[in-house]
């Protein structure tokens, strides 16, 4: 499920969809993803979302709205707020 939630970081990860990939409730989806991973799918999805925003920040001269965009935020000043905290 990591492999696959890595792969689609740009696109809107949705609990439902997650839960339904693997054929299960929403709700014991995201009980049974922290019990293996450690952390909620969403903190999850936000952390590797953070992570890639940093590397690309680091490692080209894209624009911070393409990075944002590439990296699944809505807008370069959500990932501007959330890299900066």
């Amino acid at each position: 499920m990591t492999d696959y939630i890595n792969a689609h970081l740009a696109e809107d990860i949705k609990l439902s969809d997650l839960a339904q990939l693997v054929g299960i409730s929403q709700f014991h989806f995201s009980r049974l993803f922290k019990q293996s991973i450690g952390v909620p799918p969403h903190q999850y999805v936000l952390q590797h979302r953070l992570e890639q925003a940093k590397q690309l920040l680091k490692e080209t001269e894209l624009p911070v709205m393409e990075i944002a965009l590439l990296c699944g935020f809505s807008s370069h000043c959500v990932a501007s707020v959330v890299i900066a905290i």
